[in-house]
């Protein structure tokens, strides 16, 4: 009889929980145990080992669509939408209409410069949502990019959305502004340096005055 570590079981049910799709666990050698999770096209496996006196560790994951090897999810969020939608197409969220910059709180305008000063203002649409959320997006030839400033509290939290070539990149740059510009003007690519699948998910970001480039709380 097999015994799964409280780690390892309790992962698997993290995973299952997010990606809404049946996970199976299984020992497959004294130390190691293997999370799968499958669907018709899309199948996942995540391998723990453990060290002896240790804990279980993440040691391997594989991600395949069709039985193709690709590259591993950014998050459980990511996962479950590659789980949704295997072949990735995505259609980017319209602007809402359009509300003069100055309105928006100070640290926002902060953003919009920054956003600015790498894109140009001509290219920077802004807009506001019925419930106040800001957002600023820029449109290509065959990219977008939305970011989206939410108000909860006195905090405002930072979403960004970033569509190329029909498909949703946004999980590839997390809410990074820096590593999103980087990706939409085709300078490189913002890939995660840990394997994805085995991540906690990543919220939307806070973000601040000192780290306006970067995912991190706007309060006004």
């Amino acid at each position: 009889m097999s015994i799964i570590p409280k780690a390892v079981r309790k992962y698997a049910d993290w995973l299952e929980r997010g990606i809404r799709h049946p996970v199976t666990v299984k020992q497959t050698s004294k130390n190691t145990w293997q999370v799968t999770a499958a669907s018709d096209r899309v199948r996942v496996t995540v391998d723990f080992r453990r060290r002896p006196g240790g804990q279980p560790k993440w040691a391997a994951s594989t991600l395949t669509v069709d039985g193709k090897p690709r590259e591993l999810a950014n998050g459980r969020k990511h996962l479950a939408y590659i789980f949704r939608n295997p072949d990735g197409t995505h259609e980017v969220t319209p602007m809402p209409p359009h509300a003069p910059v100055e309105e928006a709180p100070v640290l926002v305008q902060q953003h919009y410069r920054s956003l600015t000063s790498q894109a140009g203002p001509d290219l920077v649409q802004v807009g506001r949502r019925d419930d106040g959320t800001w957002v600023f997006g820029i449109d290509g030839q065959d990219r977008s990019l939305r970011l989206s400033f939410a108000r909860k509290g006195i905090d405002f939290f930072l979403e960004v959305e970033l569509v190329v070539d029909g498909v949703n990149r946004s999980f590839e740059v997390g809410n990074d502004l820096a590593a999103a510009m980087r990706v939409f003007s085709g300078n490189g690519s913002a890939s995660p340096e840990a394997p994805a699948s085995t991540g906690a998910p990543t919220p939307a970001a806070r973000v601040n005055s000192v780290e306006t480039r970067r995912a991190t709380v706007i309060r006004v």
